[in-house]
C-alpha cells in the first residue's frame, strides 16, 4: 500500500510547482525597452521585465583621466550602481560591487575593445523598480544602451535568470525562468544567473550562482537560458529597427 502524502507536504508542493503570476515556468515576464531616455549620456536604455525596470548608460568612450585604468591597445570597461533606496532594496546576496563587476565583465567580452585603446567606457545603471531577476534586467539594459552608443559589438550577451526548486513528492528539481521577487525568497531554492551568447550556441559567457546546483541541472538550465535569449534577441532586434525608422522618419521630415 503505497503512503499518502501530508496534507503540509502537498500544499508545499503544489506552491513550489505554481507561479504567483500564474506563469508556465518556462515563460518569461512582458518585456519592454526605451533607447535614447538620457540625453546627456552617449547612449541609454530603459529595460522592463514584468514589475523590474532598469536604466543603463553609458558614458564614452573617452580618455581615462587615471593611468592606472588605462590600456594602451583596447578601452577598459567600467561599471556603476549607484546606491539607492531600490539598490539597498534588491533580493540578493551579491554585493553592488559583485554586481558592477558581473554586469562589466559580461558586456565587455562582446565589445571590440581593440577599436577603443586607452578609452574608457562606462556603464552607470539605474534600479528603478525591483521585482526579482534584477541582476539579468542590468544586463540586457546595458547591452542596449551600447548599442544606442553605437559601440561595436561582436555579439549580442542575453541574459537570463533561472530559479531551481525541489518537489519532494516528485524527488525531482524544477526550473522557472525569470522568476519574481516572491519567488526568489522561496526557502531552499537557488538561483543562477546566465549570460548567453548569441553569436555561439549553447555559449556561456558568464554565470553567478545563489546556493547549491547539479551538474546536471546547470546544463539543463543552460538550455533552458538558450531558449529564453533567442526571444529576447528577437524582442531587442524589433526595437532597434522601430528607433531605426523614426530616426529616418525625422531625417527626411527635416
Amino acid at each position: 500500500m503505497a503512503a499518502a502524502a501530508s496534507p503540509s507536504s502537498t500544499t508545499k508542493s503544489s506552491s513550489l510547482s505554481q507561479r504567483p503570476d500564474g506563469r508556465t515556468h518556462s515563460t518569461l515576464r512582458p518585456l519592454s525597452c526605451s533607447l535614447a531616455v538620457i540625453k546627456r549620456a552617449d547612449g541609454s536604455a530603459k529595460f522592463t521585465s514584468g514589475r523590474t525596470s532598469v536604466v543603463a548608460a553609458v558614458y564614452g568612450p573617452i580618455a581615462s583621466r587615471i593611468e592606472a585604468r588605462m590600456h594602451m591597445s583596447r578601452a577598459s570597461v567600467t561599471c556603476v550602481f549607484p546606491r539607492n533606496k531600490q539598490t539597498s532594496g534588491v533580493n540578493d546576496s551579491r554585493s553592488s560591487r559583485e554586481m558592477e563587476e558581473f554586469v562589466a565583465n559580461s558586456v565587455s567580452t562582446c565589445i571590440s575593445l581593440e577599436e577603443y585603446p586607452r578609452t574608457i567606457i562606462e556603464i552607470v545603471i539605474e534600479i528603478l523598480t525591483a521585482d526579482g531577476g534584477v541582476l539579468s534586467t542590468a544586463v540586457n539594459a546595458a547591452v542596449l544602451a551600447l548599442m544606442d552608443a553605437d559601440i561595436h559589438l561582436t555579439s549580442l550577451p542575453i541574459a537570463t535568470t533561472c530559479l531551481i526548486t525541489y518537489i519532494p513528492d516528485a524527488k525531482s528539481e524544477l526550473i522557472k525562468l525569470d522568476p519574481t521577487n516572491e519567488e526568489e525568497q522561496w526557502e531552499d531554492a537557488s538561483i543562477i544567473v546566465l549570460v548567453t551568447d548569441s553569436v555561439q550556441k549553447d555559449g556561456i559567457i558568464a554565470s553567478t550562482v545563489h546556493g547549491c546546483l547539479k551538474t546536471q541541472t546547470y546544463l539543463a538550465c543552460i538550455e533552458a537560458a538558450s531558449r529564453a535569449s533567442a526571444a529576447v534577441i528577437g524582442f531587442i532586434r524589433i526595437a532597434i529597427e522601430q528607433k531605426l525608422n523614426r530616426e529616418h522618419a525625422t531625417l527626411w521630415a527635416k
